[in-house]
């Protein structure tokens, strides 16, 4: 889907503001100093480019959190019976990424588990 269909078309009618604001200078010609135009293009440059930035993280931006969700956390202690997967010691559980958070893991059902304290400290970000 393009962008502009995500917005409902906005995208559009900021654009053709935009396209007029950009060339209003330039209908009426002579009677502008430069200065003023040197001005004028700075201040739609800045707002261009905020305009594009806030878009964008509207938009693609999807930050990633170390929180794992509850129904995640629900659906691994079922499916591990509430033990290490290590070792099977059912005291002092953790909920540890199988491929590490910091190495791209996702925090889904097939990528935790349950291990105890001591086996999870003995894997660090393996």
């Amino acid at each position: 889907m393009s962008p502009s269909r995500r917005l409902g078309g906005i995208t559009n009618v900021i654009a053709a503001a935009a396209v007029g604001f950009f060339l209003w200078p330039l209908v009426l010609g002579p009677k502008w100093d430069i200065p003023v135009l040197i001005v004028w293009w700075i201040v739609l440059a800045f707002l261009i480019t905020w305009w594009r930035r806030s878009r964008r993280k509207k938009l693609y931006y999807a930050p990633r959190t170390r929180h794992i969700p509850q129904d995640v956390k629900i659906a691994v202690s079922v499916r591990d019976q509430g033990r290490c997967r290590q070792c099977g010691s059912a005291e002092n559980l953790h909920f540890d990424h199988i491929i590490p958070y910091s190495r791209g893991g996702a925090n889904t059902v097939d990528n935790i588990q349950l291990l105890c304290a001591t086996c999870n400290l003995r894997k660090g970000a393996r």
